[in-house]
């Protein structure tokens, strides 16, 4: 395995309750943004048309969806991340090659 990726499973197995504080800050970020875009239109519509670009979900999100989120889920969920199916991309840089010409 690569380096990026060994750190990527590294931050994952070591995610702990250090990042709930950073977790709940987000959680209340994102609900504050859904409470202010309901006097706006167009944030309202930009949201849902994202919603089901990103998704394939033509709603907008819920405070009851939101209020239900919590860091246990969220813990398992980022835990649960499934890395078996992947694939390494390698760039050869043609400007080496150049100089060395």
């Amino acid at each position: 395995m690569s380096i990026v990726f060994d750190n990527v499973f590294k931050v994952i197995s070591e995610f702990g309750d250090e990042e709930k504080e950073d977790f709940e800050l987000c959680k209340k970020a994102i609900i504050l943004r859904v409470i202010v875009r309901k006097d706006n239109l167009s944030s309202y519509v930009s949201a849902i048309m994202q919603n089901y670009i990103d998704f394939n979900y033509p709603y907008d999100d819920t405070m009851e969806f939101l209020n239900s989120l919590n860091y246990d889920d969220y813990k398992k969920m980022i835990r649960d991340i499934d890395f078996t199916n992947y694939s390494v991309l390698s760039v050869k840089s043609e400007n080496k090659q150049q100089k060395n010409a």
